[in-house]
């Protein structure tokens, strides 16, 4: 296979080089991605999973042309290019995506997507010859800040929305604060109409959301804003115990480790009202410290200790898979009982590997 691929579909909220076509991790056994969804690639990236259906790529085969230099990189066994870590302008949580986390990147790309035919001139968020012009002299990119201004003086399109996300999630937070999780979507709806929108409240002033946007308009902030309120953590406990120690919960002061694109950890703060802005940063950053350390400790066990890596059982997995996937006789039987040992750590990849060797699969 020696054609040249074109690039992954153009989403604004894409961080994946829109030069190249990417590799989408994952393999057959887990489904096949949806095309048009913003996923992650093996340089661990985001990009769009394209129209047509996706082939099977192998580090030991012939690639094809046009294919991300950095993902080849990671598929022969290289490592990903270090890049910057900062806070997620929305959720604030860590992200190397520039600026905005994976998550944020994918719920704004599935908000976008299907209006995507609807830009007139070229995407708004988009920069280079299918958007906005810039002057970096790139072809178009999707990093939301523009390489350099812009020569011809054209500024960049502004959210036509008069609410943003961070207003969403503090409308759903002083709902279920004010209502508990067992609020309903018309309830929810309601309870909106007459509540300022936080971003643009000054004191007491400032407009409603009902006074922002027409009824039709609303339907769409209201479901996002009831959204994480079905899903939230019930954290009372936590609550009632802080208010007893007098202690004040911080907004500013978190703590989130991630893995991947997902966050499995967050720290949150709360601190004595008495305590300066110099003593709490200087404690989250030796917890963050201390974090680290342990973190990099754990890192250098894993390296030390023989044994199946994840990436090992994970590809065995998938060479499994994909012959089962067209099996008809016993044998797939056998497959699916080795597919469990290795899921439950009953059996090592050597083991199974050569239990696969014996069996004899039937295809139609």
């Amino acid at each position: 296979m020696t054609d040249r691929l074109t690039p992954n579909p153009h989403s604004p909220y894409a961080d994946a080089d829109p030069n190249h076509r990417h590799v989408i991790s994952g393999s057959s056994f887990f489904g096949n991605p949806t095309p048009g969804g913003l996923i992650p690639t093996a340089c661990e990236c985001l990009a769009v999973v394209p129209e047509e259906p996706l082939r099977d790529a192998y580090e030991d085969a012939t690639l094809p042309a046009g294919l991300c230099p950095d993902c080849v990189t990671v598929m022969q066994g290289g490592d990903v290019p270090a890049r910057p870590v900062a806070n997620c302008r929305e959720c604030e949580s860590l992200t190397a995506h520039d600026g905005l986390c994976a998550l944020c990147r994918q719920e704004k790309h599935d908000a976008w997507w299907p209006t995507r035919g609807e830009q007139p001139g070229g995407d708004p968020l988009a920069y280079g010859p299918t958007g906005i012009p810039c002057g970096c002299g790139k072809d178009a990119h999707s990093n939301l800040v523009p390489c350099q201004p812009d020569p011809a003086g054209e500024q960049p399109a502004v959210d036509p929305r008069p609410y943003t996300d961070a207003d969403l999630r503090a409308e759903a937070a002083r709902q279920l604060s004010a209502h508990g999780p067992g609020i309903t979507p018309e309830q929810s709806y309601s309870a909106m109409l007459d509540a300022h929108i936080a971003s643009l409240r000054d004191e007491d002033s400032g407009p409603t959301w009902s006074q922002a946007l027409s009824a039709p308009e609303l339907n769409a902030p209201a479901d996002a804003v009831h959204a994480p309120i079905k899903g939230a953590a019930d954290v009372a406990d936590w609550g009632v115990r802080l208010g007893a120690d007098e202690l004040t919960p911080s907004n500013e002061h978190v703590i989130t480790i991630n893995a991947g694109v997902r966050p499995f950890a967050r720290i949150h703060f709360a601190f004595a009202p008495g305590m300066d802005e110099e003593m709490r940063t200087a404690l989250v950053k030796g917890v963050g410290g201390t974090i680290d350390d342990a973190l990099a400790e754990v890192d250098e066990e894993d390296v030390d200790e023989p044994g199946d890596s994840d990436s090992d059982v994970f590809d065995l997995i998938s060479d499994i898979a994909s012959r089962l996937r067209d099996a008809t006789d016993s044998g797939e039987y056998h497959a699916v009982g080795l597919i469990y040992d290795l899921a439950m750590s009953r059996t090592t990849c050597a083991e199974a590997r050569a239990e696969l060797a014996d069996i004899e699969f039937g295809h139609v």
